[in-house]
């Protein structure tokens, strides 16, 4: 079984806390076959946090730096194979930006959402008001499919996401209620070719599951969908690779032949 993550985070995020060699050398105890960095590059035009919040909103990326660090440690592993990509979040909000992040040869742009536009980071909601919880998920799926029809990207990361901020605040929320908008977006992502994520940062959380659910999944494959990638979205070298394994049944479960891999934005498979 092919053991990849497409998914990880260093100090060349904000929020990174590993540097690109412990992420190296985790994935070679965690018995990896291959690993590919994906660092943030944040299209806010604005600071999603509210200022009483003393948290610091800071967008780092830099595709000159980023891409030589991990271009140095090509070769450095004699088992695990390394990509280098980006996270383009809330890539509609600042265009420019986006532009100025794809401009390079990634292997592999995950598309991400983290915040609607004017609106704070999800994780600075309390999600005590149904109304306004239920707003803000027609907000995100609404701009996830604007997102997947602009393209550009190669996967979508994390969808469904809002959620695990909603567990984080101790609160609930039934799903389903946007089954409709879910649908939507998975299937314009099946027609253009743009591939979904199993993101198992939410198996290391307090809601105990992965982005999204295998009811998505068996839908997305359903409607034509054919590139599954998964990541562990780790922002330290002790996260990278949790929960890979899980993530790859899952995929097997809703009835695809592989997980995807990318190098050089072309999607390569890996059978089960």
């Amino acid at each position: 079984m092919y053991r990849c993550d497409c998914h990880l985070h260093t100090v060349f995020s904000h929020d990174g806390k590993a540097t690109p060699e412990q992420m190296l050398w985790a994935a070679e105890a965690a018995e990896l076959d291959h690993i590919i960095f994906t660092e943030h590059c944040d299209c806010c035009l604005t600071s999603p946090y509210p200022p009483e919040s003393n948290l610091v909103w800071r967008n780092i990326f830099n595709r000159d730096t980023y891409p030589a660090a991990i271009e140095a440690l090509r070769g450095r592993s004699k088992t695990v194979k390394i990509g280098i990509g980006v996270e383009l979040g809330e890539f509609l909000q600042d265009r420019d930006l986006a532009a100025y992040a794809l401009d390079y040869s990634w292997d592999f742009v995950l598309g991400s959402l983290h915040n609607v536009n004017k609106r704070l980071d999800f994780m600075c909601y309390e999600y005590t008001d149904p109304e306004f919880t239920f707003q803000l998920f027609c907000e995100y799926f609404a701009e996830l499919l604007q997102m997947v029809e602009q393209g550009g990207f190669d996967v979508l990361s994390h969808l469904t996401y809002v959620l695990r901020n909603v567990y984080r605040k101790g609160q609930t929320y039934d799903l389903s209620r946007h089954d409709e908008q879910i649908r939507a977006v998975l299937k314009r992502a099946a027609e253009k070719g743009i591939g979904i994520e199993v993101n198992t940062s939410g198996l290391r959380d307090v809601c105990a599951v992965v982005f999204p659910s295998l009811k998505y999944l068996r839908w997305y494959r359903e409607l034509g969908g054919e590139i599954i990638t998964v990541g562990s979205d780790a922002h330290r070298a002790e996260d990278l690779g949790k929960g890979i394994d899980d993530a790859i049944e899952l995929v097997r479960s809703a009835g695809f032949a592989g997980i995807t891999v990318f190098e050089q934005r072309k999607p390569i498979l890996k059978e089960f």
